[in-house]
C-alpha cells in the first residue's frame, strides 16, 4: 500500500521531493514517496518499492498509483503473452470446433432468455448476429479442416468406400454378402455426405 504521510529529509537525500517548497522556487524538504510495485499475482504479499519523484503533497500519490497500474498491466502482458504462447503450440490451433460450440452456446443461452414472441423479437438481432457468426465459423472450419487433410470430400469417400468393400471381399467368399456390405457402405456415405 502507498503511505500518504510527509517526512523530512536532508538536502543531499536523492529521494527528496522534486516539487517546489515556496514562491521563490525553493526545493520541497520532504522525501519523495515509495510506490509498492507488485510481482507476481495481486493477492501475492511480496512486492518491492520504488521511490516516485514527489511527496503526496506534490503529486506523488498518484506517481505511485501510476507505477502500481504499469506494473499490473506488465503482469497481465506478461500472463496473457504465456497462454497466447500455449495455445499456439496446442494440438488443437488448426481447428475450430470449440470456437464453434462456444456459439452455439452462447446462442442456446441467449434463445433460452426468451419466453415469449416479444423477448424474442428485442433479441433478433443477436440472435441473427450469432447465428451469422456461426454460419461463417462453421464454413471457415470446414475449409480450414479440408485443408490440413482432417476431412473427406466426397470423391474421396466413396474411393475410401470402395476400398474398404475390396478388403472385405478378400476375406468373404459369398458375394450377395459382399454386394450387401457395399450398399450399405454407400447408403451411410450418402447419407452422411448429404447431412454435412
Amino acid at each position: 500500500m502507498v503511505e500518504k504521510k510527509l517526512h523530512k529529509c536532508d538536502e543531499a537525500d536523492p529521494n527528496r521531493c522534486q516539487g517546489q517548497a515556496n514562491s521563490q522556487g525553493g526545493q520541497c524538504h520532504f522525501l519523495s514517496m515509495a510506490g509498492m510495485v507488485r510481482e507476481g499475482l495481486l493477492d501475492d504479499e511480496k512486492g518491492i518499492y520504488t521511490h516516485t519523484t514527489n511527496c503526496p503533497k506534490h503529486g506523488g500519490s498518484q506517481q505511485a498509483k501510476s507505477v502500481e497500474k504499469k506494473r499490473f498491466h506488465d503482469l497481465q502482458l506478461t500472463i496473457w503473452q504465456q497462454r497466447v504462447d500455449e495455445l499456439a503450440e496446442s494440438d488443437h490451433i488448426k481447428t475450430l470446433r470449440g470456437e464453434i460450440g462456444v456459439l452455439r452456446l452462447l446462442l442456446e443461452s441467449l434463445m433460452a432468455q426468451c419466453t415469449d414472441n416479444l423477448q424474442l423479437m428485442m433479441y433478433s438481432n443477436k440472435i441473427s448476429d450469432l447465428i451469422i457468426k456461426i454460419e461463417k465459423l462453421v464454413a471457415s472450419c470446414n475449409r480450414l479442416e479440408t485443408a490440413t487433410g482432417k476431412m473427406l470430400d466426397r470423391s474421396s469417400a466413396l474411393l475410401f468406400a470402395g476400398q474398404i468393400v475390396e478388403i472385405i471381399s478378400k476375406h468373404i467368399q459369398d458375394e450377395n454378402v459382399v454386394e450387401a456390405i457395399s450398399n450399405g457402405i454407400i447408403d451411410a456415405l450418402a447419407e452422411a455426405t448429404d447431412n454435412g
